[in-house]
């Protein structure tokens, strides 16, 4: 939760401050709570799932992952 907190921060700060020197001190932190946060929720999809079908839950979780990577730029 941690992580989601500091990456919501980090988001709050692109935009607050909009100038691109800021960027380069929000950047760093804003990678490192992404890398704790993508582990993280996969554990928590895995540990939600059932034995049966966690394979199947967690490939539609990296499905919606994979889709979410590839449509921001197109968005953005």
């Amino acid at each position: 939760i941690k992580a989601l907190v500091g990456c919501a921060a980090c988001m709050l700060a692109f935009l607050v401050f909009q100038d691109v020197q800021y960027m380069w001190w929000t950047l760093p932190p804003f990678m490192y709570c992404l890398a704790l946060i993508y582990p993280t929720t996969g554990a928590l999809v895995s540990n939600h799932a059932s034995r049966d079908n966690q394979g199947e839950v967690l490939g539609a979780y990296q499905s919606v992952i994979a889709s979410a990577m590839g449509l921001s730029p197109l968005l953005v």
